[in-house]
């Protein structure tokens, strides 16, 4: 597992919320990769209404509201997975340390344990 992946797996499992299921959140993988809604950097320091702009250009169909709630989630993330968090919660999907990554996703705003659950999935735990 990869940084990468992790980051991917978090963004993708934060996007199924609202009726919007895993599979479908999976399924926009490819663009949002073409959107670099997956680099920290770009979740960090883009502005909200660009954010917005790139959630609706990876297909997400979702009500503005709804957009809304994702852009500040994906700030945050931004904002709180600097390279070493990221290291530790790698460490904890290799281990399989749930209480681990529990304790590290669980101040992100909006992260709850349904969508811990869908991370946990994507990651095979």
């Amino acid at each position: 597992m990869r940084h990468e992946e992790i980051i991917e797996n978090l963004i993708i499992s934060v996007m199924a919320i609202n009726n919007f299921y895993l599979e479908k959140a999976y399924n926009l993988k490819e663009k949002l990769l073409k959107e670099n809604l997956f680099n920290l950097e770009t979740l960090k320091n883009s502005s909200s209404e660009q954010l917005f702009e790139k959630i609706v250009k990876s297909g997400y169909k979702k009500s503005d509201y709804v957009i809304g709630l994702l852009v500040d989630r994906f700030k945050d993330i931004g904002n709180k997975l600097s390279p070493s968090v990221l290291d530790q919660l790698l460490k904890a999907v290799v281990a399989k340390d749930i209480n681990s990554i529990e304790k590290i996703l669980l101040p992100i705003h909006g992260v709850g344990y349904f969508v811990i659950k869908n991370f946990n999935s994507l990651c095979e735990i």
